[in-house]
């Protein structure tokens, strides 16, 4: 059966375990405890009597049901079992009632240094901690972590993880009382620190900082949660994602959101608060006539609503509720009047400067006769093009809205694309960019170079062609030309992959492709015929 270690045998120790019976008695406190109660009233050779109260019961994750005794008053319910531990160097025990049902199984949680049957260090009271301890401290091999706590300053210690050696400190932050779960704090490593001194007087100024109403394992999650929020960081997550999902447009947003929110990108988001960048949006709102505003709004409110599910560094979006005014009248006319498509005259003079010897120049006259957005030209690579069915197809990770779009081509694009092979070399896109083989950019500085820090460069397209337009304006010039050529309003907007309504999209699946040849056919012999009566206005 074992040592007895109690007069009433309801305590033995069996292979290194405490075994404790217990039984219902008159006498037993049945009240709420207050903690762990130690009493020496049973002690006789050192041994150490302990009362359990309910409530530490309770933290133990145990059920104080009545007992299944005779009668049902209250004496007869569970009482606080008494304890006896016998022998300090016992690593767990058992507690179990008279008719043998287990309460309670677990692993003492006191550390102390002394000799385990393995030779490692096992559970028992407060030590000083030297260097020598700590460089001979190891775990059992049947224990994940392993404590030594220190005698000199209280919640202060050594944890061993496998071969891994920390200092730690545990506290209960100032006013929280004893029902709060206990916070721990790494301190460092004592390879990092230099030995135990070191740590000891961390460990010191860190209970000095709790006594004084600080907590600071929140001051250090704080700490490393500002870290990983600023705006900067944020936008390089949100970048991922954007690439993640495969977003076309993703350099174009990310280029605009670090340009506009570089006064923020060192803060943390949290502090941002939705004035401030509601004074941004109004401010560019103000220098670009009402469109700079708009384009910082529809790609902040993405980013922030990310910020608040999926990053989850904010509670609330800062331009949650953050609505443009209503357009005035003379708003909705300088809108309807943006944009425009080129006359007769001009559209002449575009093709006539767009020649075949220089890349951007072929990428006009491109856009010209396909009606595509300009990303659309510049990205344009080889292996879209089909010269043998003669049509370009866009996959639908190309374009804008995610739709695949099919380009039909006639002699005057097979002529330029012909034009482009010789003179692309190597490189996979149609239109490289003679210094980087890559994708054109720098848009503004092609078209019109207008500014300080651009005048005495090249003359910019607009300067050399002598009409006034965007790269866009391309595109509605198209859409407006096969209009006045009759094409089907359906068909036209095909030509151009603008989507259909949701119904037409879900049953209508037929792609038109004799009409929409028709249609780029017409267009292209349009344009020919234009340049040879450059006064005259085909369309009336």
């Amino acid at each position: 059966m074992g040592e007895i270690i109690d007069s009433d045998e309801r305590a033995v120790v069996e292979n290194n375990r405490i075994i404790v019976k217990f039984e219902c008695f008159d006498g037993m406190r049945s009240g709420p405890a207050k903690g762990l109660k130690k009493s020496r009233a049973l002690s006789k050779s050192g041994d150490v009597g302990i009362s359990f109260g309910r409530q530490w019961w309770a933290r133990q994750g145990l059920n104080l049901r009545p007992h299944p005794c005779e009668g049902r008053n209250s004496a007869n319910h569970r009482k606080s079992p008494r304890i006896i531990f016998k022998n300090k160097y016992l690593k767990s025990l058992t507690i179990s009632d008279q008719f043998g049902s287990s309460c309670f199984e677990g692993k003492r949680k006191r550390c102390f240094p002394g000799a385990s049957p393995e030779g490692h260090m096992t559970a028992s009271e407060k030590v000083k901690l030297t260097d020598a301890l700590v460089s001979r401290a190891a775990a059992p091999a049947d224990r994940a972590e392993f404590m030594i706590w220190d005698s000199e300053v209280a919640g202060f210690g050594l944890r061993v993880r496998g071969d891994s050696k920390s200092f730690i400190i545990v506290y209960r932050p100032v006013g929280a009382g004893r029902s709060a779960n206990m916070k721990r704090l790494k301190i460092g490593t004592p390879g990092t620190l230099g030995g135990v001194k070191e740590a000891r007087r961390i460990a010191l100024s860190y209970r000095g900082k709790i006594a004084d109403g600080e907590d600071p394992a929140a001051e250090r999650a704080e700490e490393k949660r500002r870290a990983h929020s600023t705006v900067a960081e944020l936008l390089d997550r949100y970048e991922k994602r954007l690439e993640r999902r495969g977003y076309v447009n993703r350099k174009d947003v990310m280029s605009l959101l670090r340009r506009r929110l570089r006064p923020f990108l060192a803060r943390d988001i949290a502090g941002v608060k939705g004035w401030e960048l509601a004074e941004l949006i109004e401010r560019l709102d103000t220098a670009s006539k009402g469109r700079g505003g708009s384009d910082v709004r529809s790609r902040c409110n993405p980013f922030l609503n990310w910020c608040v599910f999926d990053a989850r560094v904010l509670d609330v979006n800062p331009l949650a509720g953050y609505r443009r005014g209503r357009d005035t009248r003379q708003e909705r006319v300088s809108r309807a009047e943006s944009g425009r498509a080129l006359a007769d005259a001009e559209i002449v003079a575009v093709w006539n400067t767009s020649a075949l010897d220089r890349t951007f120049y072929r990428l006009v006259r491109f856009l010209l006769l396909t009606g595509c957005r300009r990303s659309e030209g510049a990205k344009l690579i080889w292996d879209m093009v089909d010269v043998g069915r003669r049509r370009i197809d866009l996959p639908a990770t190309f374009t804008k809205q995610a739709r695949g779009h099919t380009i039909y081509m006639g002699d005057e694009l097979l002529k330029l694309l012909d034009e482009c092979k010789a003179r692309s070399g190597t490189s996979d896109f149609v239109f490289a960019s003679p210094r980087t083989g890559g994708p054109i950019s720098g848009w503004s500085k092609l078209m019109k170079p207008n500014s300080g820090k651009q005048r005495g460069r090249r003359p910019g397209f607009t300067d050399v062609s002598g009409v006034d337009f965007t790269l866009h304006d391309l595109r509605r010039t198209f859409r407006t030309g096969l209009s006045k050529l009759g094409i089907e309003t359906d068909i036209a907007e095909l030509a151009l992959r603008h989507a259909r309504s949701d119904l037409e999209a879900r049953y209508n699946r037929d792609d038109c492709e004799a009409a929409l040849r028709e249609a780029f056919d017409k267009w292209e012999q349009h344009l020919v015929g234009l340049t040879r009566t450059v006064g005259g206005d085909v369309f009336s």
